[in-house]
């Protein structure tokens, strides 16, 4: 019976660790990057080489003799599919023509590519969720809706920005909210005033992976407790490959901050009543499945895809008219139509995609609790959490496992004769 009973503990054990490692394999798991099969009768080709050198200089590139082959392996290939689409909207080579599809997709689509440098705060005892949506969303009143929302012509949507190499489209989309909030709750602000800092958050924001991914939603809460200062105080570096998760990179944090909103606020799920309810109030951050954006040049983009999970991008909803959802995105005013994309409101798949997990920054304190894990915990648990807050969260697991391998010890010490 003893051997049984360690035999089946000794299997329980194997099985939990090959569950937890396989889940973090799925968790990180990326595109190989594999370039595609160079025809050196293509790579001599003179006219195609002119045009190749044309591209180059437009986009400012420059490689050396090997890489170059490669990259023009890569053109090659979306310039076949830039001529070959049948698409209804204008499909364009631009700066990302010289990746590979895996390469766009590795470096630019980190929504919540991997698990947090820190973990965030774990659920009080009456949450079933870490973001429980159905305890923290408030379903909007959607009444009679505007016809027609276009924050831009309001005036109160910030400059395009571009992330370039670093993959916190998190934390561009969430301050892209927060700017635009405050141009609405703010008479005076103007779009230098209400400039705020991506790279506050990619360095400081521990709930977060900086240019490994992130979400928006924690991202609210975040600058609920942190705030979010200028971009003239914190200034943007992370294009230049300075980027460092330690957090000796976070230089600047205080309390002094321009801006502070009130946390995160969902909108219902897979509900676009609700979804142009809230946008009719300000803009909303949204998650887009965009692996097959990076070609579009302008018209109404229709290839949405909606199932639940695989979204990959964020941006930020900025309004919608009778037939698009206007989205501004963070890949520069030389991608898209200046920056935005205008997705096909006919297509009940584009609508299912920005609705699953869509969120706005609080304007205003809420009188219940803002956030039920925070207030469970304390606000000062939720400003940072250190290693040891975390471990102690995850007692009762550390502990368990623990009398599981001194039971087996003990047994092991009986049935190996020791």
């Amino acid at each position: 019976m003893k051997y049984s009973v360690s035999f089946f503990l000794i299997l329980l054990e194997v099985s939990l660790l090959f569950i937890s490692v396989s889940s973090l394999s799925r968790r990180n798991l990326k595109f190989k990057v594999v370039a595609p099969t160079l025809n050196n009768a293509d790579y001599n080709n003179q006219s195609l080489l002119a045009e190749w050198a044309k591209y180059k200089t437009k986009h400012g590139k420059g490689y050396n003799s090997s890489e170059d082959q490669t990259r023009f392996s890569n053109w090659l290939e979306n310039s076949k599919e830039v001529s070959e689409s049948k698409a209804h909207w204008n499909v364009t080579l631009n700066k990302f023509s010289d990746l590979s599809f895996d390469e766009k997709n590795i470096t630019y689509l980190n929504y919540k590519h991997k698990t947090n440098r820190h973990a965030s705060p774990p659920l009080p005892l009456n949450h079933t969720s870490w973001v429980s949506k159905k305890t923290t969303m408030v379903k909007q009143n959607a009444g009679i809706l505007p016809a027609s929302v276009d924050w831009r012509a309001a005036g109160k949507v910030t400059p395009v920005k571009d992330q370039e190499s670093c993959g916190a489209c998190w934390a561009f989309a969430t301050v892209a909210a927060l700017e635009s909030l405050n141009l609405i709750m703010n008479s005076s602000a103007t779009n230098a005033s209400s400039n705020f800092s991506e790279q506050q958050h990619i360095n400081c924001d521990t709930w977060n992976n900086g240019c490994d991914g992130g979400d928006p939603g924690l991202t609210m809460n975040w600058a609920f407790f942190n705030g979010t200062v200028s971009e003239v105080v914190y200034p943007y570096t992370s294009n230049r490959g300075v980027f460092d998760e330690g957090a000796a990179s976070c230089n600047g944090l205080s309390s002094k901050s321009s801006f502070q909103s009130f946390g995160a606020n969902f909108v219902q799920e897979l509900d676009t009543t609700a979804l142009m309810s809230a946008v009719a109030n300000q803009p909303v951050v949204v998650t887009v499945y965009a692996d097959y954006w990076f070609s579009y040049g302008g018209g109404i983009f229709s290839n949405c895809t909606s199932v639940e999970g695989i979204n990959d991008h964020v941006v930020l909803l900025v309004g919608y008219s009778n037939t698009t959802w206007i989205i501004k995105n963070s890949w520069g005013t030389d991608w898209g139509d200046g920056g935005f994309i205008y997705l096909d409101m006919t297509n009940p798949l584009c609508g299912a995609m920005i609705s699953q997990e869509a969120v706005y920054p609080m304007a205003i304190k809420q009188t219940a609790d803002l956030d039920p894990w925070c207030s469970y915990y304390g606000t000062s648990y939720c400003y940072d959490m250190d290693y040891f807050t975390y471990m102690f969260g995850k007692l009762p697991f550390f502990f368990f496992d623990f009398i599981l391998f001194a039971f087996l010890l003990d047994n092991c010490f009986v049935t190996c004769g020791f």
